[in-house]
C-alpha cells in the first residue's frame, strides 16, 4: 500500500513470517525527488494478514496507519516523512480488512469490524480515539472507501458479494467510545 504526501510516499506491506498465520507490518517511506528510501523497519510484528490501510492527513502532515493484530486488536500510529513513528494508538476496536481510511483536517475516520465507523483525532504527535457510530451497512472485506462531503458528512461506498453499498455518516452523531473500545474493560 502506498500513501503520498507532497513531499514523501509512504510504503506499507505486510511481510510473510516462515509458518506462522501471522505477518509483519513493515513501512518505509520515499523520497521521489531523490529516489532515497529510509530503512524498512517493522510497526507491529503481529499482523492480522490484509488488515491495514494508510493515508495522509496533510493538517499535522504525518501518515495514518491503521491495522489490526492477530489477536484481533486494531492500532494506529502516525508516521512522519522520515519513516519514524510519532504517535501510537496501541488498543482500539479491529479495523476492517481491505478498508480505507478518509480524512477530514485533523481526523481520521475507518470502519471497525463490529460494525461501527471509528473516528481518530490526531495531532502530530497523538492519536485519540474520540467517538465511534453505527454503520448502516455491514462491512465487508472486499474494499470501502470513505469519500468527504463536507466537514460533518462523510459518504462511504463498500463492495460486497451482493454488489456495491453506500452509507451516508452524519459525523455529528458520534458517541463517545466506552471502556472496551479503549481497551479499559
Amino acid at each position: 500500500m502506498i500513501a503520498g504526501s507532497p513531499t514523501r510516499a509512504l510504503l506499507v506491506w505486510q511481510q510473510y513470517v516462515n509458518g506462522e498465520t501471522y505477518a509483519r507490518l513493515k513501512v518505509a517511506t520515499l523520497d521521489p525527488a531523490t529516489g532515497a528510501l529510509s530503512e524498512p523497519r517493522v510497526i507491529a510484528d503481529r499482523l492480522l494478514y490484509y488488515t491495514y490501510a494508510a493515508a495522509y492527513v496533510p493538517s499535522i502532515d504525518r501518515f495514518v496507519v491503521v491495522a489490526t493484530d492477530d489477536k484481533g486488536r486494531g492500532f494506529a500510529q502516525l508516521i512522519d516523512a522520515n519513516g519514524q513513528t510519532t504517535a501510537s494508538l496501541d488498543c482500539m476496536p479491529a479495523s476492517v480488512r481491505e478498508a480505507g481510511i478518509a480524512v477530514i483536517g485533523e481526523r481520521a475516520f475507518t470502519p471497525a469490524q463490529d460494525g461501527r465507523l471509528l473516528h481518530l483525532k490526531l495531532t502530530p504527535t497523538s492519536i485519540e480515539l474520540a467517538g465511534t457510530q453505527p454503520s448502516p451497512i455491514a462491512w465487508t472485506y472486499t474494499g470501502s472507501v470513505g469519500l468527504v462531503r463536507s466537514p460533518t458528512q462523510l459518504h462511504w461506498v463498500a463492495t460486497s458479494p451482493k454488489g456495491l453499498q453506500e452509507a451516508d455518516f452524519d459525523l455529528t452523531a458520534a458517541k463517545a467510545p466506552d471502556a472496551k473500545d479503549l481497551c479499559r474493560g
